[in-house]
Parts: C-alpha cells; sequence; structure tokens
C-alpha cells in the first residue's frame, strides 16, 4: 500500500471531528475548535495550508476559531495583489499614531528607510509575501551572526519566527488591517539557535519596488533593544 503523501495527512488532519473547512468566495475558510488549536495549526501546517488554498485558486486562508473576532490569515505561495494606484502624497509614519505609508511611492519609502538609518536605526525590510529579507541595515555579529547585509540579502526570516509563529501571524493580519504598528513586541529566534525578546515599529509598504506587485514590511528599531531568554546550545 503506497504511503500516505503530505496533502493526504493534511486532509486526513482537517476531516477529523470539531474540525471544518470550505473554500467560500475565493477564501479557504478553515475553523478550528479553539484559539490553542488554531495556534498549534499555523505553527505545524502554514506550508501545507498554502498548497493548499492555491490548489483551489483561493487568494487566502482564513483559520477561525470560537469566539475569535480576527482570524489569522494565511497567503498563498504565488499570492499577487491587485492595487489601486498609489497616491503621490504621502502620509509619513508619525509616533503614537495611525497614520502611515501604505501606498507612498517607492521614493518616498527610500527616503523614509534612509532618514530612520541616518538616525541610527535597525531597518530591516521583508518581502510581506514570501518573507524574504530584502534590504537590511549592518547588523553587529553578536546579534545575527552573519556579518554583512549582503549576507542577510534573500534569507527567509520565516525561519526565526517558527518558534513564535502565532505572533507572527499576528503581525502580518494587523499590518494587513492597519498598516502601521508601533512597538510591536514579540520573540525571534536568531541564526545560531539563542533567542530573543525584542520590539520594533512595522510598517506595510505596497510600492517598494514601485509595481505594487510585492508589498513589503519594513521594521524599524534600535540596536540594543532586545532581552536574550534563551542562549545557544554549544556547539
Amino acid at each position: 500500500m503506497a504511503a500516505e503523501t503530505d496533502l493526504e495527512i493534511f486532509l486526513n488532519f482537517l476531516n477529523q471531528d470539531l474540525w471544518d473547512w470550505k473554500p467560500c468566495n475565493n477564501t479557504l475558510i478553515i475553523d478550528a475548535p479553539s484559539e490553542d488549536d488554531a495556534r498549534d495549526f499555523i505553527e505545524k501546517w502554514i506550508l501545507a495550508t498554502q498548497l493548499l488554498t492555491e490548489s483551489f485558486g483561493c487568494d487566502r486562508a482564513l483559520i477561525r476559531y470560537p469566539g475569535d473576532s480576527r482570524p489569522f490569515i494565511i497567503y498563498p505561495l504565488n499570492r499577487r495583489f491587485n492595487l489601486m494606484k498609489p497616491t503621490e502624497t504621502i502620509v509619513k509614519p508619525i509616533k503614537n499614531s495611525r497614520l502611515h505609508f501604505v501606498d507612498a511611492t517607492r521614493s518616498q519609502v527610500l527616503q523614509f528607510i534612509e532618514e530612520q538609518r541616518e538616525e541610527g536605526k535597525l531597518v530591516i525590510v521583508s518581502s510581506q509575501i514570501t518573507s524574504r529579507i530584502i534590504d537590511t541595515s549592518m547588523i553587529p555579529i553578536e546579534r545575527g551572526i552573519l556579518k554583512l547585509p549582503s549576507q542577510w540579502n534573500g534569507f527567509n526570516s520565516l525561519e526565526l519566527w517558527r518558534e513564535s509563529m502565532h505572533q507572527f501571524q499576528q503581525l502580518q493580519n494587523s499590518l494587513e488591517t492597519d498598516g502601521y504598528i508601533p512597538n510591536f513586541e514579540y520573540e525571534l529566534l536568531r541564526v545560531d539557535g539563542s533567542k530573543i525578546r525584542t520590539a520594533k515599529d512595522y510598517y506595510l509598504a505596497r510600492n517598494y519596488f514601485g509595481d505594487g506587485v510585492e508589498p513589503v514590511r519594513i521594521s524599524v528599531g534600535d540596536f540594543n533593544n532586545y532581552e536574550v531568554i534563551r542562549q545557544a546550545m554549544p556547539s
């Protein structure tokens, strides 16, 4: 008898009692029995959910649970955006405000990043779709192990979120809704296996590449604003 494929294992999981799922209006809806089940689900099945969402031709998957007013959102790997034409007038992010620059032009976004780096901030630009790192400030060796920004470019930052996927989904969902999240607190792995707790401002920018095809999230924070909560295991 042939072994089950990963997709078959995933579908068998979804077909358990107390779980429900269905494609509806370009959205794959998955109803979990509880919040804990939903959080465990996105940590274990995010890639399978992306593939299933794509196979049904859906734009996104919603992971819901009883009493939840803001479900987790997972987008397929091939997601593309149909966006309104951006305005030329930038609404710059302001501290303690919900103002943002979701639809700012590429030149306005780059100017903001340059200003933040001139102020000594750590700025990291990542794809909102794939989480690959696109651009980063110089990161001290003790923070990231890799020395040069060029060594980070293209790195899949989702690897560093694997123990805090519920926080990652919260970040993704909030950015899609609000466009700007001040002082977002979260835990993150480092490439040596250690773990930190930190807080940064996050911004969604849809026109970083100038064409509105691939939005990015921009994190801005202080280099020393972190706490090591788990040391790396000795090699």
